[in-house]
């Protein structure tokens, strides 16, 4: 279970105490509480933690750099002690600073041991850790067990998590990607998972999710009537949308499978969701994070009827004579076919997609026609090209004729 500064201000009963900004930063996901003195300490920060600083210490200036610093390793907020050893002139300029910024902070009183404080929320943390462990062994006996198309797990445990049985869920694979030079990657991606699934579990309550791998699997609860799945779609969405601002230099993809029903029946989500998540870049536009299995039309049957064999021989059946022009004579007919598929089979925007003139785009056409021995006129034979055309891109066939990747 995620902890949120929600959480941390109810669990150590902060609320009396002096807060800034904590409306706005309630769902921070905060992974641990510790000391900071020293500048060299912010390194073995990894994202989400809360700094506690003592104050006296330093002179305001000090400060601010060191609050800026918690900043830049993103910090989820501070635990200020002694404040009142600061001159009033530096406690203006550290509201000032705090509200700018708005960095979460306790100001706690000099009467309070602040090391009880950072031993009673870490031993919090470790017991919720241990909760997250028991999460993710009950999905993964519905995932990567044998013989799940029994309730072999009781119902009693089934609903000792708040689940219905006999109820609807849809499963999500999350893959964050950090540049593979920065050396504090496998944190980044971490932090960003537990802030995304924090996120999630606010604003859905039955949320339960696993690592895998270098991936996370989210088991949502839907809604019987959710047609197509598009609530949790639409919360996913919006989920990571708010993570790709916040880390705009780590990218996010989101897949998820249909709906299913009972529970024991997730593994068949699963293995959509991740089917989506392998093919994202010809699943996906340029600026999408989610992609759901619903979505996806002619690429669940050829999923479904996967026989390489077949594929290559239809394909090659129906355009071979284009793609052997093409190399001969150093042709673009291919290219434009695909083009004009991709344009509805408009040639005024197939042209302009291509930036050739219209009289060119006919005579290509005239040539394909020639070859393939088909009219474009005809819905058969335009359904067949359309079919060459998934069939390519499913398959991941080589880009020797301007397919788009």
């Amino acid at each position: 279970m995620n902890i949120t500064i929600n959480r941390l201000v109810e669990y150590i009963n902060a609320t009396q105490w002096e807060k800034y900004y904590y409306e706005e930063n309630k769902n921070d996901i905060v992974t641990w509480m510790t000391f900071i003195t020293t500048e060299n300490d912010l390194k073995l920060l990894t994202g989400g933690e809360i700094v506690a600083i003592q104050v006296d210490i330093y002179d305001i200036n000090k400060l601010i750099v060191l609050l800026n610093q918690c900043i830049s390793y993103h910090a989820s907020g501070i635990l200020i002690h002694h404040r009142s050893k600061l001159p009033l002139k530096s406690k203006d300029q550290l509201n000032t600073f705090l509200e700018t910024n708005h960095l979460f902070s306790i100001i706690i009183p000099d009467d309070v041991n602040l090391l009880n404080i950072e031993k009673k929320f870490n031993e919090y943390v470790l017991r919720m850790k241990n909760a997250d462990i028991v999460e993710e062994s009950f999905i993964e006996e519905f995932l990567f067990k044998d013989k799940r198309n029994e309730m072999l797990l009781g119902v009693e445990h089934v609903e000792s998590f708040g689940l219905n049985p006999l109820g609807h869920y849809q499963i999500a694979v999350v893959r964050a990607k950090v540049n593979r030079n920065d050396k504090d990657r496998i944190n980044k991606e971490q932090y960003v998972y537990q802030l995304l699934v924090g996120r999630l579990k606010n604003e859905k309550w039955h949320t339960y999710c696993m690592h895998f791998g270098r991936m996370i699997i989210i088991l949502f609860k839907a809604d019987e009537d959710d047609f197509r799945g598009y609530k949790n779609y639409q919360t996913l969405c919006v989920q990571c949308d708010f993570i790709k601002k916040q880390f705009p230099d780590i990218i996010l993809r989101a897949t998820l499978g249909r709906i299913c029903s009972p529970i024991t029946n997730i593994k068949s989500s699963f293995e959509e969701a991740l089917f989506s998540l392998n093919m994202f870049k010809i699943l996906s536009t340029a600026d999408q994070a989610v992609v759901n299995y619903y979505d996806i039309g002619f690429y669940q049957l050829l999923r479904v009827l996967h026989n390489t064999e077949d594929f290559l021989k239809y394909y090659n059946e129906r355009l071979s004579f284009l793609e052997e022009y093409d190399k001969e004579y150093k042709a673009e007919l291919t290219m434009t076919l695909w083009a004009f598929l991709e344009n509805d089979c408009n040639l005024n925007k197939t042209a302009a997609a291509l930036f050739i003139h219209i009289n060119t785009l006919r005579y290509r056409i005239s040539k394909m026609e020639e070859l393939t021995k088909s009219n474009l006129k005809s819905n058969s034979n335009l359904t067949e090209f359309y079919i060459c055309y998934y069939i390519k891109r499913y398959l991941g066939m080589n880009d020797s004729n301007g397919f788009p990747s």
